[in-house]
């Protein structure tokens, strides 16, 4: 799964979850939604894989909300996603 993936389903997502990606210098990168680890922050394993510590799925959940109510234009989930994505590395 991608992170513009994870946006178009961000609604049906369960918001207790986080969201880990493969690697942080890459949007495009894969994505783990896990409950995480003990802290729910740093990095988790998954089939051997490292994964880090992206953005709680209810707070990319705020964030994208609020990105498409403010906008005004329509946005495509790619741009939602790079918007999410550069939010979570710099500012979350």
């Amino acid at each position: 799964m991608k992170l513009v993936d994870a946006v178009r389903e961000i609604e049906t997502l369960d918001e207790d979850l986080i969201i880990f990606i493969k690697d942080m210098a890459d949007q495009d990168s894969n994505i783990l939604l896990s409950a995480g680890n003990e802290n729910g922050r740093g990095a988790v394993l998954f089939q051997g894989v490292k994964y880090h510590y992206l953005i709680e799925v209810f707070l990319a959940r705020e964030f994208v909300q609020a990105l498409i109510e403010d906008a005004n234009r329509e946005l495509d989930y790619s741009t939602i996603a790079q918007r999410l994505f550069d939010y979570a590395v710099n500012d979350a």
